[in-house]
C-alpha cells in the first residue's frame, strides 16, 4: 500500500520526521520518532535518515519549518527585549521616586482596603536597574569585556600540530589549504613558518 502525500508531497511519517529533526537536530532520532524501525540496526537508521534528509521535498519542509521557527523567534525575542526594556525603565522612575505606585492598603480604623499612591526613593533598585539599561546592547552603554588567552594551549604543540590543527579549523570553515591554491590559479608563498 502506498502512503498518501500531502500538497508539499509529503507522507504523514515523513512530515513526522522534518517535525522531529527540527526539534532535535539529530536525523537518526528524527527517523526514530517517525518510522517503526525497532528491528533495524543502528547503521540502518542512520544511512535511512541521511538519504531522507536529502530529499527535495523534505529539505525545503525543514527549511521551511526552520525559517517560520526563526521568524517566530526574532518577534519574540523583539517584544520580550521591548518589554524588558520598559519594565526596566519603570522601576527607574519609580525607585528615584519619580513617579507613584497605586497600591491598596488597609485602613487601620476601618479594616477596609484602600488604593492609596506612594513614591518611595531606593537607590539600589535604581542604580540596577539603570546598570542593566546600559548593557542593552541596542542601548550599548556599559559593555562588558573579557581578556582571552590561550596561549598556554598553543606553546606546547609542535609544529606538526599546529599544522594539523589550524588544517582541522580551515577545513571546519570551508577554506581552502595553501597547497590547494596553484590548482585555483593562486601563486603559492614562499617562506616558512617561524
Amino acid at each position: 500500500m502506498v502512503a498518501a502525500k500531502d500538497r508539499e508531497g509529503l507522507t504523514k511519517k515523513q512530515r513526522d520526521f522534518c517535525l522531529a529533526f527540527v526539534e532535535t537536530g539529530n536525523a537518526s532520532e528524527a527517523y526514530r520518532r517517525s518510522y517503526c524501525c525497532e528491528r533495524q540496526s543502528a547503521k540502518t537508521i542512520k544511512t535511512n535518515a541521511h538519504r531522507l534528509l536529502h530529499e527535495d521535498a523534505i529539505a525545503a519542509k525543514i527549511a521551511a519549518l526552520r525559517a517560520e521557527i526563526d521568524g517566530a523567534a526574532v518577534e519574540k525575542l523583539a517584544l520580550s527585549r521591548e518589554l524588558v526594556i520598559d519594565d526596566l525603565m519603570q522601576i527607574v522612575e519609580v525607585s528615584m521616586g519619580r513617579k507613584l505606585v497605586k497600591a491598596i492598603v488597609y485602613n487601620k480604623h476601618t479594616g477596609k482596603p484602600e488604593e492609596v499612591e506612594i513614591s518611595q526613593f531606593n537607590m539600589w533598585s535604581a542604580l540596577r536597574a539603570l546598570e542593566l539599561l546600559g548593557k542593552v546592547d541596542t542601548i550599548g552603554l556599559f559593555v562588558e569585556r573579557s581578556k582571552v588567552d590561550a596561549t598556554g594551549r598553543f606553546e606546547a604543540m609542535s609544529d606538526e600540530e599546529l599544522d594539523a590543527h589550524i588544517d582541522g579549523l580551515n577545513e571546519k570553515l570551508g577554506l581552502v589549504k595553501i597547497e590547494d591554491l596553484p590548482k585555483l590559479g593562486y601563486v603559492k608563498a614562499k617562506g616558512k613558518r617561524s
